[in-house]
């Protein structure tokens, strides 16, 4: 609808344009149609510029809150990778002190084990000694025995020849001596045989013990991570119940009066329900972070951001070196555990004993 003369004298008024009312008295009316015309034209194409900026300095705003939400987000994923990047350098120093720690470590275990070496052959040469001498021993007093059964039976028959002395106890004690010294040589065979499983099972047991204690605390770990990342509604809603580790002991998973896990025991066995356990909650905990990881992933993949990408590759990064120095440490523990048990004494059992003493 177009204005009317009165409508754009009011405006141009109104606007400020001009201070006093528009006159067009003593024009033609042709004249004043075209001036009208023009001044329609005008104040169009004024309100056209108008709106046209109105537009214009909204979208400047909104652009001007963008660059300011941008720098911030550039600004914070900078903080993020320096306080990566200190963490990284922490790790790379703790890696070289702990490699630093077990080349020393390898070092003093060389020197431990040359030491065991030696203490066991003089341990041998002096028992193989030991056999001769009690060999030696043996066989003088043998002689000595019979020695003395001829030089008696000699003095008795000169003193009443007709009197005949059996010498067949002495040649029994011989017999005797003999055997025993065969039964002495198999029960020390069948003791270090003993002795051996005894040690290796000790070993094994210490070492399972170990590996479940390693698995409880990648567990406490997950559990810990999954309580800080995801949602606390959906940690409390799937978290399973986290025992202490209390139970971890080699008395508790390898009990004294229970045989070892067989195909019978397998599902009953103190160590193998511990086992399937941890190993239920670990996937169950890895289960989750991966659940977290994803939704987490599709989000940030939305909105474009690189700052996500490159943290998550420094945090896999941080995982491998944490992975290395576990690795590491595993290592060093079954060697000490070794050597440990490798300087344990040689001990009798029981039924050796029984044995001995009945023989005996």
């Amino acid at each position: 609808m177009e204005l009317t003369f009165e409508e754009l004298r009011d405006s141009f008024q109104s606007r400020g344009y001009h201070k006093q009312p528009l006159c067009l008295d003593g024009l033609p009316e042709k004249h004043k149609r075209v001036t009208l015309d023009i001044f329609r034209a005008l104040v169009r194409e004024r309100d056209e510029l108008a709106e046209v900026q109105t537009r214009l300095l909204a979208r400047n705003q909104e652009l001007s809150r963008d660059v300011q939400t941008a720098n911030r987000r550039i600004k914070d994923a900078e903080q993020k990778t320096q306080s990566v990047d200190s963490r990284v350098q922490t790790l790379s120093t703790r890696l070289r002190s702990a490699d630093q720690a077990l080349r020393d470590e390898q070092a003093s275990h060389k020197l431990t084990r040359e030491q065991l070496t030696r203490a066991r052959k003089e341990n041998q040469q002096i028992k193989a000694a030991a056999v001769q001498h009690r060999a030696v021993t043996d066989r003088n007093a043998e002689r000595l025995r019979d020695k003395i059964a001829s030089i008696s039976m000699s003095n008795l028959k000169s003193l009443v020849p007709d009197i005949r002395i059996a010498s067949p106890a002495f040649m029994a004690k011989a017999g005797s001596s003999s055997s025993e010294m065969i039964t002495e040589q198999q029960l020390i065979t069948a003791e270090h045989k003993n002795a051996a499983l005894i040690e290796t099972t000790h070993a094994l047991k210490k070492l399972a013990v170990d590996a479940m204690t390693t698995l409880y605390e990648a567990d406490s770990r997950l559990h810990k991570i999954v309580q800080v990342e995801v949602d606390h509604e959906k940690s409390t809603a799937h978290a399973r119940g986290h025992d202490t580790d209390s139970l971890l002991s080699t008395t508790r998973l390898f009990p004294p009066l229970r045989p070892l896990v067989t195909q019978d025991t397998e599902e009953t066995h103190p160590a193998r329900q511990r086992l399937t356990a941890l190993s239920r909650a670990i996937q169950d905990h890895v289960a989750q972070l991966s659940q977290w990881a994803a939704m987490n992933r599709v989000r940030w993949g939305k909105s474009g951001d690189t700052a996500w990408d490159n943290h998550t590759e420094i945090d896999q990064e941080l995982e491998e070196v944490e992975d290395q120095l576990q690795s590491i440490q595993r290592e060093s523990n079954a060697d000490q555990v070794i050597d440990h048990q490798a300087d344990k004494p040689l001990e009798r059992t029981d039924e050796f004993k029984r044995r001995r003493t009945s023989n005996v």
